[in-house]
């Protein structure tokens, strides 16, 4: 038999014991203003179960679940994906107690699925225990969270993964291949010649070639392997349960000439090749550090043989010449003293961070001091760029904004992993940022201060 809701006013006074009579006059009418904003609203979707059955809900509990009038007796349980119903009535069990939140997928009337989160209180009525249910759909709110989570993991630009998922990669596979026979390879990639077309074009024609060469790489490649755009013009290949090199090598080859067929801008024809360095697990090392560092190595044999072509990493590298740290002299310097002054001292608290976590000491210290110094830093290039009405400055405060995160992220105890990221912002974050988007910005400081002395004399 379908049961009534009682008047919210009979509850609300119920609920007063105690105190004065015109205390508890004053408690009752508060109490029934509340519970009639509850029943008859809109927005807070609210129910009353009793036995698992519905008692009373709401017009937002009907509009939330899609349900007709009188669903009065509906059980509960039959709006819920059936594997949330456990935890659910779980939390049922602990509604008289500080709890959080429920979650689960609810069912609407028409068959539709939604995000939901539960709040469960008890009620109590005639000597009865009802529960009541705050109900709230999340959906947007959990596709947000699905949102940020991607992006953490994907780079923005390209929509490859980023280094945090290559590395996270990495990590499990070197895990499971650890100790067995199995093999896989690590690529390292650059572009050539991506400076020029950036330079004489710009970055919006720079970002739709890096673009078109992220889709042919991920082309070249199969469903388990990952490829992972490390920022500019650099990119990373990992390929698990590969045979032998020749795998690797077909592979190289491929990408190699994926890369250099011409891209179309529509208002351009572009052309750029790949340079490829190739580690092979255990060959070449056995920890994450080392196969970088070996496929880094190859890289650069590769660039410096002609480009347009892969190399092999040779030996692995001795355990003690990982990481190598940065040596910063005078080729480095922009001749803006402010922005050299900050960038040597960057380098010396990059090395500090360094040594700390190749001599296994603490390291938090160092790290804050970096995320500080850099954002100070960042401000000063700020400032200079207003002053001079920088053109390139929106470009330069993205990449600002995206190292900074990066920085941030940066989680450097993760066992394998830690150091091979240093040394990734060693080599990527203040090397290629100074002599690529600082330089610019140098360059058109000093042109605009040589332009005022020659007005001036």
């Amino acid at each position: 038999m379908t049961r009534s809701f009682p008047d919210v006013r009979t509850i609300a006074g119920s609920e007063s014991e105690g105190g004065s009579q015109p205390e508890i006059a004053a408690k009752d009418k508060l109490l029934a203003s509340a519970a009639t904003v509850l029943v008859e609203s809109g927005v807070a979707a609210l129910a009353l179960i009793a036995e698992g059955k519905l008692l009373f809900v709401n017009r937002a509990f009907r509009r939330l679940f899609a349900l007709q009038e009188g669903a009065g007796g509906t059980a509960f349980k039959t709006l819920l994906e059936p594997s949330d119903w456990e935890g659910v009535e779980d939390a049922l069990t602990r509604a008289g107690q500080l709890s959080s939140p429920c979650l689960a997928t609810g069912i609407r009337g028409d068959g539709s699925n939604f995000d939901l989160e539960l709040c469960f209180s008890e009620v109590t009525y005639e000597g009865e225990i009802l529960h009541a249910i705050f109900a709230q759909d999340i959906t947007d709110r959990s596709q947000t969270s699905a949102r940020l989570s991607l992006l953490a993991f994907s780079d923005p630009l390209t929509g490859l993964a980023n280094r945090a998922q290559l590395a996270d990669r990495l990590r499990q596979i070197l895990l499971e291949f650890r100790h067995s026979s199995n093999k896989f390879a690590v690529l390292a990639l650059d572009l050539d010649g991506f400076k020029p077309i950036n330079d004489r074009y710009g970055h919006e024609t720079g970002d739709f070639v890096l673009q078109r060469i992220g889709q042919r790489l991920e082309a070249c490649v199969r469903d388990t392997d990952t490829v992972a755009r490390f920022g500019g013009d650099e990119f990373e290949i990992l390929l698990p349960h590969i045979k032998d090199r020749a795998h690797a090598t077909l592979s190289a080859e491929r990408l190699i000439e994926a890369v250099r067929q011409p891209i179309n801008t529509g208002k351009h024809v572009m052309e750029v090749s790949v340079s490829i360095g190739i580690a092979m697990f255990p060959d070449h090392g056995n920890a994450a550090d080392q196969l970088y560092a070996a496929a880094d190595h190859a890289l650069y044999a590769a660039k410096q043989n002609g480009r347009n072509q892969y190399s092999w990493a040779t030996n692995p590298l001795p355990a003690d010449s990982v990481p190598s740290l940065l040596t910063w002299n005078a080729i480095h310097e922009l001749g803006i003293p402010e922005m050299d002054e900050q960038h040597a001292k960057l380098a010396v608290l990059l090395n500090n961070l360094g040594l700390a976590l190749k001599n296994a000491e603490p390291h938090e210290s160092i790290l804050a001091e970096i995320i500080r110094f850099t954002s100070f830093h960042f401000a000063t290039e700020d400032r200079l760029m207003n002053a001079c009405d920088y053109k390139g400055a929106a470009h330069h405060r993205e990449l600002h904004r995206q190292l900074l995160e990066d920085i941030r992220n940066l989680k450097p105890d993760d066992n394998e992993m830690g150091m091979s990221l240093v040394l990734r912002f060693l080599q990527d974050w203040l090397i290629r940022h100074v002599e690529g988007a600082d330089r610019d910005l140098a360059n058109t400081l000093l042109a605009r201060r040589s332009a005022t002395v020659a007005k001036q004399t």
